[in-house]
């Protein structure tokens, strides 16, 4: 579960702190025709199945790796649909 969890809030939690927020702006992608695409694929059985898992590693496993590579974490992954966050930092004050 650990790389599941931002670096950051595993290292509050160590601390003993259960509680807490952060800035951050978030990201939400979702792949247009997913349905459409999912329905055609059935038709092709297990050989449907295979493509379509290829397609969507396809897809997020370069925005993912480039989530990370911006510091920023995935908040979901449901389906064809993807929610990052990006911790905001203020250079201006200290952070917990």
């Amino acid at each position: 579960m650990h790389n599941l969890v931002p670096h950051f809030i595993l290292e509050q939690y160590s601390a003993g702190n259960l509680t807490g927020e952060f800035p951050a702006v978030g990201l939400f992608a979702d792949i247009t025709g997913f349905s459409a695409m999912t329905e055609a694929l059935i038709h092709h059985g297990q050989h449907g199945a295979e493509e379509l898992a290829v397609i969507m590693r396809a897809i997020f496993e370069p925005m993912i790796k480039g989530f990370y590579q911006q510091n920023g974490f995935i908040a979901t992954l449901a389906g064809d649909a993807i929610t990052a966050k990006f911790r905001v930092f203020d250079c201006h004050r200290s952070l917990p």
